[in-house]
């Protein structure tokens, strides 16, 4: 995809400098992350985010490119589909693979100690933030079987994956042998992004997807379309009355107070009591560029802001 610049757009820099400084850009999508960091070691791209974890030491130490890292807004999840007739509509099934899955393994092994081990949408950044609210910090396969037992009927279910990135199965590998370990069987299967996406918003997927979001500033933007009942990111079809009351709350008031006080009551419903769905922490906003280009600093909802980048002089 090829942009061009707009000279009537109306967007100026501090010094009133019109913006955007480049003529033409052009975004290509990569969705494997090996070759993603191969293209801006070559010089075939001077511009990426979401460079693997076992890649960040080798960015950092190349002396052609700049990589910038802050902590992001943005979760990780698992998205189990709660509608009627499918696998998760029994909400202890979620809640069985959350107790199920050991974040700090997959924090170190999978990701490589990029970003945050975490339990909801609201993340250390943002001012809801409850750094004691760690509902599943320690695996228990053992609860889960009890948990599973207790439905009556042993747990197996598809994982969707975006397919084209190696970090992202192994990620995925991971999980499944962590599952594992509860009696619970994940079959992994690959699928282009944007067919997930397509049936997530239609809500016909079998059993969970591997999906997360780039995150927002407020914590608002992060929840409420997520998990009040149908809203249009509620791809899990999760519905709880007390969850939409109290997320009407936090939406009714500018008190922080009161807004973190209805924050933290939702939370502890839609991540442990009935889950909406499983989350596994938050991510490390990250900006890779070629030195040959002059970059703004990353910014927490990992979003890249190309009006603001020009070429090195």
């Amino acid at each position: 995809m090829t942009l061009e610049k707009n000279p009537n757009w109306w967007g100026t820099d501090k010094d009133g400098s019109k913006l955007p400084y480049l003529d033409k850009i052009t975004v290509k999508p990569i969705t494997s992350s090996d070759v993603r960091f191969t293209n801006l070691k070559t010089g075939d791209a001077q511009v990426a985010n979401a460079i693997a974890g076992k890649d960040v030491p080798a960015a950092r130490s190349d002396s052609s490119l700049n990589y910038q890292e802050r902590p992001a807004y943005g979760f990780r999840s698992l998205i189990p589909n709660r509608a009627k007739g499918y696998v998760f509509e029994d909400g202890r099934y979620v809640k069985a693979v959350s107790m199920a899955i050991d974040r700090t393994e997959l924090l170190h092994s999978g990701y490589f100690d990029l970003g945050v081990a975490g339990y909801g949408t609201i993340a250390p950044s943002h001012f809801a933030f409850d750094p004691n609210f760690k509902p599943f910090e320690k695996a228990d396969p053992d609860g889960a079987k009890k948990l599973i037992d207790a439905v009556g009927k042993p747990l197996t279910f598809e994982l969707l994956v975006p397919a084209g990135d190696p970090a992202l199965l192994t990620i995925s590998q991971l999980m499944k042998a962590q599952l594992s370990k509860a009696g619970i069987t994940a079959n992994l299967n690959q699928l282009e992004f944007a067919k997930i996406l397509e049936l997530q918003t239609a809500h016909t997927f079998a059993g969970l997807t591997f999906v997360g979001w780039s995150g927002r500033v407020d914590p608002d933007g992060n929840t409420y379309d997520h998990v009040y009942t149908k809203r249009p990111f509620n791809d899990s079809s999760y519905t709880n009355t007390n969850v939409d009351k109290f997320l009407d709350q936090e939406r009714a008031t500018t008190d922080e107070a009161q807004r973190k006080a209805a924050f933290r009551s939702a939370e502890q419903i839609y991540v442990v009591d009935d889950p909406a769905r499983i989350w596994l922490g938050f991510a490390a906003a990250q900006l890779l560029t070629s030195k040959k280009v002059k970059a703004p600093p990353v910014y927490a909802d990992q979003i890249v802001r190309y009006h603001l980048m020009s070429m090195a002089q």
